[in-house]
């Protein structure tokens, strides 16, 4: 209403400011302070409002979610109970049945799937799942979704601090999490989600050349391509890795070429002359007569080894902290629950 936009602003003034000029005519005076009209913030604070009811809806129907989910726990300590995985997922309740009745409750979509089996890069890379985190007891501690599921004791891929969360456990509910961009301000669209983990498989050589699996990860539009790419081939991944291995070949030949160009020409010479040699046979762009070009970069800064040494002193018990080290990471199958 429009009485709550306006008590929304008297509360709020000094969020809204601007540095102007003390005097228009007179560009050399230093800048002074001023308080936005309310008319000028009207719309922001709209849409702030919006945003807020609608996050305070999402988490009061996750948190119910979480409630239905966990009944089977009630009577039970579950700290101090030991349950196996398998007790586990005989307690816990189902996501399709639960979302089907918040979906009836409230009248808005729930909506509750299962990824495949998901590395730590899978996770990281994705556009949903990757932004995923639970706030740590520290000050402004958050700790991503990779970090936590490659924590479970089925994997042991990742570790927790005494200041990040706990560890979880198959089947027992995370969450709720939320995006990381809901800390950017003006950023709008993030999820919510509860998640667990459903089956936990420790990274080993493939049963034969034919096995596949699913990596599908997280898609809330129904519409989106359930590409080929959701289905990981070894057959498919091998003949991919032989065809760039035997890239390899080449490409070393041409830098040695290269090299050899322009230690006797120069760079510029070196560039033109590739382009006459080889530019049509690697130009993506027929519209595109430099397939090779010469560019200059300055001003580029390099980490010191200390600095390195110390990133990953810092990283340590993140399978996912860098796409290099995603490569031989454990697998794990996240069933998540966006809302």
């Amino acid at each position: 209403t429009q009485q709550e936009l306006e008590e929304y602003y008297q509360k709020r003034r000094e969020q809204y400011t601007e540095q102007v000029p003390s005097d228009p005519n007179d560009p050399n005076l230093p800048l002074t302070q001023r308080t936005k009209r309310y008319a000028e913030v009207a719309g922001i604070i709209s849409k702030q409002l919006l945003e807020d009811k609608i996050n305070s809806r999402a988490e009061k129907i996750l948190q119910e979610a979480k409630t239905l989910t966990e009944v089977g726990f009630e009577d039970i300590d579950i700290e101090d109970a030991n349950l196996s995985p398998e007790q586990f997922r005989q307690m816990a309740g189902d996501y399709e049945t639960a979302a089907e009745q918040l979906s009836e409750k409230y009248k808005i979509e729930v909506y509750a799937g299962q990824t495949g089996l998901l590395s730590a890069l899978d996770i990281q890379a994705d556009k949903n799942l990757g932004m995923l985190y639970l706030k740590g007891y520290g000050y402004d501690n958050p700790v991503g979704l990779t970090q936590i599921v490659f924590a479970i004791d089925e994997l042991q891929a990742s570790e927790l601090g005494p200041y990040d969360v706990p560890k979880p456990r198959m089947y027992e509910n995370i969450g709720l999490m939320r995006d990381i961009r809901t800390q950017i301000q003006g950023y709008t669209g993030t999820n919510i989600v509860v998640v667990r983990v459903i089956r936990a498989e420790k990274a080993s050589e493939p049963e034969s050349i034919n096995q596949t699996y699913s990596k599908s990860t997280l898609k809330l539009d129904q519409d989106e391509d359930q590409a080929s790419e959701d289905v990981y081939s070894v057959k498919e991944k091998v003949a991919e890795d032989l065809k760039k291995l035997a890239a390899m070949d080449t490409t070393k030949s041409k830098a040695e070429e290269f090299i050899a160009l322009a230690e006797k020409d120069g760079w510029e010479s070196t560039v033109e002359k590739f382009n006459e040699l080889y530019g049509n046979q690697t130009k993506q762009d027929e519209g595109d007569p430099n397939v090779f070009e010469l560019q200059n970069l300055t001003n580029i800064s390099r980490n010191s080894r200390m600095a390195l040494e110390t990133w990953a002193v810092q990283n340590a018990g993140n399978p996912a902290a860098s796409y290099e080290f995603a490569a031989g990471s454990d697998l794990g199958d996240v069933d998540p629950w966006p809302s």
